[in-house]
């Protein structure tokens, strides 16, 4: 997942337990009550990566592509804020897509 201050958090899915219908789930940590109100910082796009694919971030029209191994550089827990997206990658990323390898054989 991405937020609107360009920081992404990937973790393991199976880290998301299931809970009992309506109830919430806490997937992304925000950096405090008064920002969170304010709106300061939102999550803005989530995405499910199977391995040894890709993940494809885009802002408007432009995209950049990241790579399954690249991804474990923004690895933590669900519930934490993620790490700033490297120099020169926009920071407005509005949406996430998943790219997956062409079948072998």
């Amino acid at each position: 997942m991405v937020s609107s201050e360009g920081k992404l958090l990937a973790f393991p899915v199976g880290e998301v337990p299931e809970m009992p219908r309506g109830k919430g789930n806490k997937l992304y940590g925000h950096s405090g009550a008064k920002r969170q109100r304010a709106r300061v910082e939102l999550m803005t796009a989530v995405a499910v990566v199977p391995p040894k694919a890709s993940l494809v971030l885009w802002s408007g029209e432009q995209h950049k592509v990241l790579e399954w191994r690249d991804l474990q550089d923004y690895v933590g827990e669900r519930a934490q804020r993620g790490a700033v997206l490297r120099r020169g990658w926009p920071r407005n990323i509005d949406r996430l897509e998943t790219r997956l390898l062409p079948p072998s054989g």
